[in-house]
């Protein structure tokens, strides 16, 4: 991780929530892997402005802050952001939902179908079921309507 890039897009995300009218966030920027950054940023009042119905407002910022990224950096970088935990939380909601799901499938064989949701939500899904050989997972649907199904291994 290099002092330089993390300065760097630190500097771009704060300058664009202050854009936005959250001059008072405040951003920490982490790599853990090469060209894999991520940031967290607090945001003191109004954070359900920014994060949106079903976290799209923060999908939306996530993906405009991407592109800039990239477009400055290089398009080899990987970015993703989350906004006063919610990703973190609703990741731990999610998987505590897929076992649930998976428990019922397998104890009274039926499938389960989740609403629809990013690729974001249903990687937590498959990734947190991936490891029972007693269930399968796939995502059906298309675009918007693109939703996790769960059903007994056969």
């Amino acid at each position: 991780m290099t002092d330089d890039t993390q300065k760097f897009i630190d500097d771009i995300v704060q300058k664009t929530l202050e854009f936005l009218g959250f001059p008072a966030a405040r951003v920490t920027t982490q790599s853990h892997l090469p060209n894999v950054w991520h940031s967290d940023i607090e945001v003191p009042e109004g954070a359900g402005a920014v994060i949106g119905e079903r976290g799209q407002g923060l999908l939306a910022l996530e993906h405009m802050l991407r592109r800039m990224l990239s477009k400055n950096i290089g398009n080899t970088i990987r970015f993703s952001i989350d906004i006063n935990g919610y990703r973190a939380e609703n990741a731990r909601l999610l998987r505590g939902r897929a076992r649930a799901a998976a428990d019922e499938a397998k104890q009274h064989g039926v499938t389960v179908r989740f609403e629809p949701m990013t690729a974001f939500e249903r990687r937590i899904i498959h990734l947190e079921l991936a490891a029972r050989g007693d269930i399968v997972t796939e995502s059906n649907g298309e675009g918007l309507n693109r939703h996790v199904v769960v059903r007994p291994h056969p």
